[in-house]
């Protein structure tokens, strides 16, 4: 079961979907084709590593499945399953937790080669 704070992000990113909608001239409803995400998430505490490195005090890849999820939920995408790959980054900020997410087309084309160089490596 979903926990109430992954509901509650669910919901506020589809009221801000519609907003968008009543007010951008371009509304991301996505319906077609292969899509990855990137995704910013900004962390209010660092975390100081034994060898004198400072990294943001969460994953970089933790919002990834509340994002998607999110996004089908509020009608962005039409099927999280057309994200075929993500980026992301973890920064930190004192005191701000935010998490940023953008939506960009892959051609099939690329993702094909990408897949194809992965495959590679293993011989």
């Amino acid at each position: 079961s979903e926990s109430t704070l992954a509901k509650q992000y669910k919901e506020a990113v589809k009221l801000a979907a519609a907003k968008c909608h009543m007010s951008c001239l371009h509304t991301p409803m996505v319906r077609t084709g292969l899509w990855r995400l990137e995704v910013l998430s900004i962390w209010p505490t660092e975390r100081h590593h034994a060898d004198g490195t400072d990294t943001a005090n969460g994953d970089s890849d933790a919002p990834i499945a509340m994002v998607k999820d999110a996004m089908q939920h509020a009608g962005i995408i039409d099927d999280d399953m057309r994200i075929v790959g993500e980026t992301t980054h973890a920064v930190y900020r004192k005191g701000e937790r935010r998490t940023v997410a953008i939506l960009r087309p892959v051609a099939s084309e690329t993702h094909d080669a990408s897949v194809a160089a992965v495959l590679a490596v293993l011989g």
